[in-house]
């Protein structure tokens, strides 16, 4: 990778659907699990216009070469003064979960349930995971 090929770092409304902006990103990181919920997060300067919009529950996609690599939905968000030394200067530090976080948190129910195992007998994965939705839609998840 070249020093001209490098990702970029686009701001989601918590829509999740309109495209807010290109992120000035001083740092950035995606962490993976494989059938687990992921983190992201990136540092941008605390001056930048993009920090005065980000707010929780956006979503912060990252892309290279023109193709969505992952991305996470902002939950913390910390501002950094720092006067002096190594990467002195004043940083608004963004992260969170990746967008696998929004299928556990309305899949994943037991609010006023005593129900704790269930019982899918000849049901792919697919028809499990469909019927939880449609509960989840239920519940106006």
């Amino acid at each position: 990778m070249t020093n001209t090929d490098k990702v970029e770092w686009i701001l989601y409304a918590a829509d999740l659907t309109t495209r807010m902006r290109i992120l000035p990103v001083s740092t950035g990181h995606l962490y993976f699990e494989v059938n687990g919920i992921g983190t992201g997060e990136v540092k941008i300067p605390l001056d930048s216009e993009a920090a005065s919009v980000i707010t929780s529950g956006m979503f912060i996609q990252n892309e290279y070469r023109g193709a969505a690599r992952g991305g996470f939905i902002v939950e913390n968000i910390k501002e950094t003064k720092v006067d002096a030394g190594e990467n002195a200067g004043r940083w608004m530090s963004i992260s969170g979960k990746d967008a696998f976080a929004l299928l556990d948190n309305i899949v994943v129910w037991d609010h006023e349930s005593t129900e704790t195992t269930r019982t899918y007998s000849n049901m792919t994965k697919a028809a499990i995971l469909i019927h939880l939705l449609q509960e989840a839609q239920t519940r106006a998840a």
